[in-house]
């Protein structure tokens, strides 16, 4: 029956679909945790990525950092990175105001 057949085949699109996509988000995870790895290797800072309300945010902790808590918060918008006021912010304002204000460097800041 024609009707059977076509039901078989969408069910088993459907798995194939279900397989695929599960197989893509364990690419991914992996991936992921290769890139943050070696970001922490080679450039020293742990990099966590969130969303909260529509804004990408991201942190930052050094390999150095005393406190578990002594992280940059940035927002990004409209592809430009924003730091957010922090405890551990607040403690590098001059920084802050050469690097970021003047020169527009995050490089440098980092």
């Amino acid at each position: 029956d024609t009707s059977v057949d076509s039901s078989v085949l969408s069910l088993t699109q459907g798995i194939n679909n279900e397989t695929r996509y599960q197989r893509l988000k364990e690419v991914y995870a992996q991936k992921s945790k290769v890139f943050r790895e070696a970001v922490f290797a080679l450039l020293g800072y742990k990099v966590d990525l969130t969303t909260e309300r529509e804004f990408t945010i991201l942190k930052l902790r050094c390999m150095y950092a005393e406190k578990e808590d002594d992280v940059l918060v940035f927002q990004w918008v409209n592809g430009v990175p924003e730091l957010l006021a922090s405890e551990f912010a607040n403690c590098h304002t001059d920084k802050i105001r050469t690097y970021l204000n003047a020169c527009h460097s995050f490089p440098a800041f980092l």
